[in-house]
């Protein structure tokens, strides 16, 4: 679901329409450490239950939204529910190095399914119910989330050893100690460095092209979804298929030089402004951003000790939303006061800095 459900006063502002996006980040950036600091003391299960519980209310909020800013709040709110880390952590928990791309590429593809099925019901569900009741629908299948996480998710048994391990004074300052060196090796920083100017690309990229699709070439929300199909599916086929490949550094150098030509590509809508020509701008964008962000998941997983995985991943997770948040702003903002399509090189000039670091640092 797209501009329909915002509130009517800014549904055609891109700044507006991307600070709505970002609340959402925002809430993920307020609690995204603590959670996964918690699960790493607590277990995976307790705090995932937590958070689709918030997650869940967010969405039921949403639909009682009489106001922009209250709507923001509870986009906020539904943020707050920040599991990625967590599932980051259990990922790792269960798959050894070598064994765990398939399971990151999974997991990343599965926020691209997501969206492409709201993507392509969203505009329907909006002819058929109010937006409100829309997100009331939407409250109740995200319960779904909590059921399965009982029912199906368990700690691993290593991580229940650890947890009674981690009562020992000794083993606390140990875990201190190895925490703070981890968070000041080479890896951690780079890897953290090229996720937030990822996260900066894939949030402007994705929030401002919806802005696009709606506002400039002014498709019908039934049909937006249509629209986006090709776009979300190239990033869920490559996050599958790139991201199961256990050669992170190839994968990440090569998915941005391919990210960074098809972002510089949007030139061409200056002299002929079709939106096929920017549905394969994206399409191939979309793409590349799939086989990359598991791709870096993978990598910063390879070096990270199990004791202070939760914590360590939560880190930077949080650090790269923060990228997410000025991505999506940065792109609302060009939007507005430039060229309509100038925050697409803005993100290919990232891009390009991104594939500079990996290939002088990256080894």
């Amino acid at each position: 679901m797209t501009v329909k459900y915002l509130p009517a006063q800014f549904a055609g502002d891109s700044v507006m329409f991307a600070f709505t996006f970002s609340a959402f980040s925002l809430g993920k950036i307020l609690t995204m450490i603590l959670f996964a600091k918690l699960s790493d003391r607590i277990g995976r299960k307790k705090i995932l239950l937590l958070a689709f519980s918030l997650y869940s209310l967010g969405t039921f909020l949403a639909g009682i939204a009489q106001t922009p800013l209250q709507f923001m709040i509870f986009r906020f709110i539904k943020g707050t529910s920040a599991f990625e880390g967590v599932v980051l952590a259990l990922i790792n928990d269960y798959y050894k190095e070598g064994e765990r791309g398939k399971a990151m590429a999974i997991f990343s593809a599965s926020f691209g399914i997501g969206a492409l099925i709201g993507s392509v019901l969203g505009g329907y569900f909006l002819i058929w119910f109010e937006y409100k009741t829309s997100f009331f629908i939407l409250g109740f299948v995200t319960l779904l989330s909590i059921l399965f996480v009982f029912l199906c998710i368990s700690n691993h048994p290593d991580q229940k050893i650890e947890i009674i391990r981690k009562t020992s004074e000794y083993l606390k300052k140990e875990r201190k100690l190895r925490l703070n060196k981890t968070l000041k090796t080479k890896n951690y920083i780079l890897a953290v460095i090229i996720n937030f100017l990822l996260m900066f690309c894939l949030q402007g990229i994705s929030t401002y092209m919806i802005f696009i699709i709606l506002n400039h070439y002014l498709i019908l929300e039934e049909l937006s979804g249509l629209i986006l199909f090709p776009i979300t599916f190239s990033y869920i086929f490559f996050a599958l298929v790139m991201g199961k490949k256990e050669n992170p550094i190839r994968i990440i150098r090569f998915g941005l030089i391919i990210l960074t030509i098809s972002l510089f590509s949007v030139i061409i809508l200056n002299f002929y402004d079709f939106i096929l020509i920017f549905v394969i701008a994206a399409g191939i964008s979309s793409s590349a951003l799939g086989a990359i962000t598991p791709a870096v998941d993978n990598y910063i997983s390879s070096f990270i000790p199990k004791s202070i995985r939760g914590e360590t991943l939560g880190i930077y997770r949080s650090l790269s939303l923060i990228g997410s948040v000025f991505g999506a702003i940065t792109a609302g903002y060009l939007g507005n006061v430039s060229w309509i399509f100038s925050p697409f090189l803005a993100m290919a000039f990232i891009a390009l800095i991104s594939f500079l670091v990996s290939w002088v640092f990256l080894k």
